[in-house]
């Protein structure tokens, strides 16, 4: 329900156009009226008794009230026009005093309340006028030519302080000069009619009031001062029709008060309208508060009182705890909390946290209604009233349990991403390591191995000895040889012959194998899963992977134990790949090796596969026994897996990719013949010149033509001025500048039928791809024996043409 002048400040205060032409209409109207009741004005009206008495008492009401919200205002917004204009309704509120003491019949019937002349009322009455015409005018000329600067903040209060000490002192002025020194002042009432002096004087005031409303609707739209504007009309034409009418109780002195008693009453109206305003809107705002509260379903909004017990329950709130509000207002909201937060009193140090703090935020487990728990943000701010007394607490909660899910995940696939780097970081300065450290293997079983050819021309004991050194000297070799083939593993560097296999059958003939590896006390059994797809697969480095793993399942089980290796198809989803992102989504065989043994620990299976990664004793292992299980099978397109517990042994399972189609057949296999030579001319091209120097003395030793280079122009150079007249290119794969797979691409151009051996310790995905040998590449892998070299070569020589894929 509107308050009386709520539809009419509405309408005031809609748009400033729409101020602007109503108030301008309203003038008009007002015009008119009071221009036609001019003819009439001097006629006698009814004799009202106590009018002046009710006109005084409305008028000093209205405006003093008006003035106090004009100062408060001004305290809110510090512009100079609301000063003067609350100093203007402040000065015609008080002037309302002496003109009540001074004015017969205003309470005394035929007198006034004090011994005063007959011309005091009337200096008080023009004065009244005058005064308030020409304060709210200058309040008007500063809003127009105001540039929205304000009062410093500091000075505000003094100001008003200032102001009314000013206007009271004013008064009071005005008053005694009034009567007491009336006398010495001019007359304003004659004989018979208003005196020249007193016409002036109302003059003066009406063209003051009137610049006032021409002002106002020139240069200004707010809604205050079109409200002044019709406030000045009225009081213009009410001195109008008082000064026509002449007497008391005529028509035009009746209409004219009534005409003044608007015009006290048009200001507090506005902020009368303003308050009714405020009001339906924080009301509309409440309610839309309301219902914001009550349709929000993600968050738990509720109200504590002091004790902590439930006053108010939201929607959220019962789809996120399970309550009707009913069950739960009134309760105490400690029953939220899980038995350990309730004995440790964690409820309670919430709301005092709260108190003390002015808000407490915390995230925990809490229980639902049906007893399952769900991970909360929680938020308690206090609520105090208006003179800052505790009056409860506003309480917010959120389950974030499925976010909070998600960061684990995140967070467990950020580690094992970061992990998946580390190994492929480590893997490329082994693979690297392993590329030089096959070089100086090489020269050494190189020399060793002439050293050993060159004994045999001696005798005696010191030849027995000789042999049996470099016998050991070589065994200590061939065993760095193997340590430099498992790093090349992990770096997936190794090239690999893989082919179709039957993976039961495969693991099958792998147990006796095992088994007569790693003794009795071991017990291995072999479970394979029933129509088993076939992998593509190195089997050398599959039964290598193999041993591996059960070698560290025997070191687990020192009192024996068993050991079983279980084979089965296994379809990896985008779930498991979205927290495993190393691996793609698809069909695998898997190949699980589980123990009874000892087990790990979290932190231990983390480093499990890190190369020299043991916790063996010193000179029990050398870490890359599991290195090389997970370089082969990362290099071969699958994945690997350690789950492990203490006291409750491991499992490690492989998954390799499932061979759809044909496998590729391997066409490198090479053939081992006796290596002499028929007397074929053979390029090497090695950057390395120890290693160079030994393969040219073990071809020249097999009775070869000998071209050396040591890097790829250097042989392109040979080769172009031999005109293409060799039979082999002994290459090493990895070369300064242009590496050894573009320099055999290069002699392919134009001598497509030279035949070609790479050398490799480490090949930096030159020749190997996905795993696998490029087709119709010739591999030797470093460091070289020179029975295995002249195999290869002699095999090669003696093979068909095969064009190599460039």
């Amino acid at each position: 329900m509107d308050t009386p002048g709520a539809k009419f400040g509405r309408a005031l205060t809609a748009s400033p156009v729409a101020t602007y032409r109503l108030t301008l209409i309203i003038i008009c109207l007002y015009a008119l009226f009071a221009l036609a009741l001019i003819p009439a004005a001097a006629h006698p009206g009814p004799e009202l008794p106590g009018i002046t008495a009710v006109f005084v008492g409305v008028v000093f009401v209205t405006e003093l009230s008006t003035s106090f919200l004009l100062l408060v205002r001004f305290r809110d917004t510090p512009v100079w026009s609301l000063l003067f204009l609350g100093c203007a309704y402040l000065f015609s509120a008080l002037m309302v005093i002496p003109h009540l003491l001074t004015f017969p019949g205003a309470v005394l019937a035929g007198r006034p309340l004090i011994d005063a002349s007959l011309q005091s009322p009337g200096w008080i009455f023009v004065l009244w006028v005058n005064g308030y015409a020409l304060l709210t005018l200058i309040s008007v000329v500063l809003e127009a030519r105001s540039s929205g600067a304000r009062m410093a903040r500091a000075g505000v209060d003094r100001a008003i302080l200032l102001a009314v000490g000013v206007v009271i002192a004013v008064v009071l002025c005005v008053a005694l000069m009034a009567t007491v020194m009336v006398d010495r002042l001019p007359p304003l009432i004659g004989t018979s009619s208003w005196t020249t002096l007193n016409r002036f004087l109302t003059l003066l005031a009406l063209v003051m009031l009137g610049s006032g409303v021409a002002i106002i609707l020139a240069r200004l739209r707010s809604a205050l001062f079109l409200w002044l504007s019709l406030a000045l009309t009225a009081m213009a034409f009410a001195n109008v029709l008082s000064d026509v009418g002449g007497a008391r109780y005529t028509i035009g002195w009746s209409v004219g008060r009534l005409s003044w008693l608007i015009s006290a009453c048009v200001l507090f109206l506005y902020f009368l309208s303003q308050f009714a305003r405020q009001r339906g809107l924080l009301r509309t705002s409440e309610q839309h508060f309301q219902l914001l509260v009550q349709g929000v379903k993600d968050y738990a909004i509720y109200m504590l009182d002091t004790g902590g017990r439930v006053s108010s329950w939201n929607i959220g709130a019962q789809n996120i705890k399970g309550y009707q509000p009913d069950e739960i207002v009134g309760q105490h909201f400690s029953r939220f909390y899980t038995l350990a937060d309730r004995q440790s009193e964690l409820p309670a140090r919430a709301l005092q946290q709260a108190e003390q703090k002015g808000k407490y935020e915390a995230e925990g487990w809490r229980v639902r209604k049906n007893g399952s728990r769900f991970w909360a943000s929680v938020v308690i701010e206090p609520l105090h009233d208006d003179s800052g007394r505790l009056i409860g607490f506003a309480k917010v909660t959120r389950d974030i349990t499925e976010r909070r899910r998600a960061q684990e995940l995140l967070e467990q696939a950020r580690d094992r991403l970061f992990q998946s780097q580390k190994m492929e970081a480590v893997g490329q300065l082994t693979g690297g390591v392993a590329h030089d450290f096959n070089n100086l293997l090489m020269i050494i079983m190189g020399n060793l191995d002439i050293a050993k050819r060159h004994i045999a021309s001696l005798s005696g004991g010191i030849a027995d000895q000789l042999t049996r050194l470099i016998g050991n000297a070589k065994t200590g070799a061939e065993r760095a040889a193997m340590l430099t083939q498992r790093l090349l593993a992990f770096s997936r560097q190794q090239p690999l012959s893989p082919r179709a296999l039957e993976v039961n059958k495969f693991i099958s003939g792998a147990v006796d194998f095992l088994q007569q590896s790693l003794g009795e006390t071991l017990h291995i059994e072999a479970v394979g899963g029933g129509g088993l797809w076939q992998v593509e697969a190195d089997p050398h480095q599959l039964e290598t992977s193999l041993l591996n793993l059960a070698v560290n399942a025997r070191d687990a089980m020192p009192e024996g134990g068993k050991l079983t290796i279980e084979t089965s198809n296994a379809f990896l989803d985008e779930e498991y790949c979205r927290i495993n992102p190393e691996v793609a989504p698809g069909q695998y065989v898997l190949i699980s090796v589980s123990d009874t043994g000892v087990g790990m620990s979290p932190e231990v299976a983390s480093r499990a596969f890190e190369p020299f990664f043991t916790t063996k004793m010193v000179g029990q292992g050398t870490g890359l026994g599991l290195s090389q299980v997970y370089g082969f099978v990362k290099q071969s397109g699958g994945h690997v897996k350690i789950y492990s517990e203490p006291a409750h042994g491991t499992t490690v399972k492989i998954y390799l990719p499932r061979l759809i189609g044909d496998a590729q057949t391997n066409e490198n296999e090479p053939s081992r013949t006796a290596g002499k030579s028929l007397g074929e001319t053979i390029l090497v091209v090695e950057d390395d010149a120890d290693v160079r120097a030994y393969i040219v003395e073990v071809l020249r030793d097999l009775h070869y033509e000998v071209l050396e280079a040591a890097d790829a122009a250097t042989a392109l150079n040979l080769v172009e001025r031999r005109d293409g007249q060799i039979e082999l290119l002994l290459s090493d794969v990895v070369l300064p500048g242009m590496n050894g797979r573009e320099l055999v691409r290069r002699i392919h151009l134009h001598w497509p039928e030279l035949k070609v051996l790479y050398m490799t310790g480490y090949s930096r995905n030159a020749i190997v791809h996905q795993g696998r040998l490029d087709r119709g590449v010739e591999v030797i892998q470093k460091p070289l024996v020179q029975a295995d070299l002249a195999d290869r070569i002699r095999a090669l020589l003696d093979a068909a043409p095969v064009r190599q894929k460039d």
